[in-house]
């Protein structure tokens, strides 16, 4: 799953061609065939209790609105959604609507297609309305351009999900979703307010020297190139070229006498784009010297070997020394935590009561609780393994190492697809794989780690399915 912020606010920002409407069921909200006080079409779901939805006689067009109320001390955020039937998909799509009232109105826009393995994909996309207006209506519409991995699925479904996260009552209507046949991005288009910013910014006084340099990202991008100058003209131009990620930290300091100026663009299957507008930034004469190394060169500076979290091999020794002289007073404190870990029985698997792939409707104060609870679990069966493995790196006692190897096998033997997987509990799985992670380097890895379990399983975890993230 990927979720990117790349909506656009549809201000005269990108070339469009023809378009045609996707069926929508209810678009306008007049719909209430069962009575029951939300519209027909639309699934409603409330993240955290405090919110209200339903059918309003206020409408932009018609009799009738939905509404969603934040009431006072409201939990994180409510919203209406719907999934659109398959189709062929198109190189771009526009969400309009028209919305009025206060609070905070944001947005996703997702594609959900199936991968070349068959397998059930996502593209997610953010957006946000800039301004609300208690008593105008105001049309915003929203552009994306569909990635690479959507088009050569050549089916997708899309799903549009309409939020409020902020006090007061927001109220939709007329809503729309066209596919469009042409989409022509600017790279200096105007990006939803939440995209990475470009940095840094025209005109900056750099205090370090380089400055980090980020800009929005652009959506097919295969990679990005950037030139650095003393000129407006880039005729001493130094180009960086093949960047996979839209940002950059260059390799060696710049002269701070200069005027330095920066543009940049990006490949796509189509060829490259047209260059951004071109930015200047001076450098402070006492700006700190921070030239960071090639990737290449940064990577060769890992050992292989391990320990390499904390401590290398080389440094071992000395790492160990500090909790007898100045970390005395820490040890004696975490060491007590270990040897309270030491009693406790391995760590279960959370049962099938923390299930959420089978939810439907909206998420309840009850379902918030149990999701608090599972993280709590969760962190409750890694925390020790940690701790155990950090102790056994900072003393060299095999009883820490070993416990800890033992947590560290159990709970990589839990199902990835259940209770503590991504797709039931993200924040979960991402704490639990971080400290498989690390414990398998400080607690496996200290002088090849504790006797008798030296073997493979280390690396990789057997906790790694397929679809999920691996890098952290």
């Amino acid at each position: 799953m990927r979720t990117t912020l790349v909506g656009l606010l549809v201000v005269a920002c990108a070339a469009y061609g023809a378009a045609e409407m996707v069926a929508l069921v209810n678009p306008g909200f007049e719909a209430d065939a069962n009575g029951d006080g939300l519209p027909d079409g639309w699934q409603q779901a409330i993240h955290g209790g405090g919110f209200e939805i339903g059918l309003s006689p206020e409408a932009f067009e018609g009799e009738r609105s939905v509404s969603i109320t934040g009431l006072p001390g409201h939990g994180d955020r409510a919203c209406v959604l719907q999934t659109t039937q398959p189709h062929g998909v198109h190189v771009a799509y526009r969400v309009s609507f028209a919305v009025r009232g206060s609070g905070r109105v944001t947005g996703i826009f997702r594609y959900r297609y199936r991968d070349p393995d068959g397998q059930e994909a996502e593209d997610t996309r953010s957006f946000a309305v800039a301004e609300l207006s208690p008593d105008e209506w105001h049309e915003v519409s929203f552009g994306f351009a569909t990635d690479n991995a959507v088009l050569e699925a050549g089916d997708t479904r899309i799903e549009l999900i309409l939020y409020q996260r902020g006090e007061g009552e927001a109220l939709f209507d007329a809503v729309r979703l066209e596919a469009l046949e042409e989409w022509t991005p600017n790279v200096n288009e105007t990006q939803e307010p939440t995209q990475t910013p470009r940095r840094p910014v025209d005109g900056r006084v750099a205090l370090q020297n380089p400055p980090d340099f980020w800009w929005p990202p652009q959506l097919n991008a295969e990679s990005y190139e950037l030139q650095l100058a003393t000129g407006e003209d880039f005729a001493d131009a130094v180009t960086i070229a093949d960047l996979p990620f839209n940002c950059y930290s260059h390799s060696a300091t710049l002269d701070p006498s200069k005027r330095w100026w920066w543009r940049y663009r990006f490949h796509d299957r189509a060829g490259a784009s047209e260059w951004s507008e071109a930015w200047h930034f001076d450098i402070a004469d006492d700006a700190a010297a921070f030239p960071v190394p090639p990737p290449d060169e940064l990577l060769a500076r890992v050992p292989a070997d391990h320990p390499r979290v904390y401590a290398t091999r080389a440094s071992l020794d000395e790492f160990r020394a500090r909790r007898e002289g100045e970390m005395a007073w820490w040890w004696e404190g975490f060491r007590a935590r270990c040897d309270a870990h030491m009693a406790k029985d391995l760590p279960s698997e959370p049962g099938p009561e923390f299930d959420f792939s089978g939810r439907t409707g909206a998420l309840t104060a009850e379902d918030m609780d149990r999701m608090n609870r599972l993280r709590g679990l969760g962190g409750a069966a890694s925390g020790p393994m940690w701790e155990l493995g950090f102790g056994y790196l900072v003393s060299g006692e095999e009883a820490y190492g070993r416990r800890a190897v033992q947590w560290l096998l159990e709970i990589s033997s839990w199902d990835p697809e259940g209770t503590t997987g991504y797709r039931n509990h993200d924040h979960l799985e991402e704490r639990v794989r971080l400290r498989l992670d690390l414990g398998s380097d400080v607690a496996g890895g200290a002088r090849d780690g504790p006797r008798g379990h030296r073997d493979a399983r280390w690396h990789p975890l057997p906790r790694l399915p397929r679809g999920q993230p691996a890098d952290l």
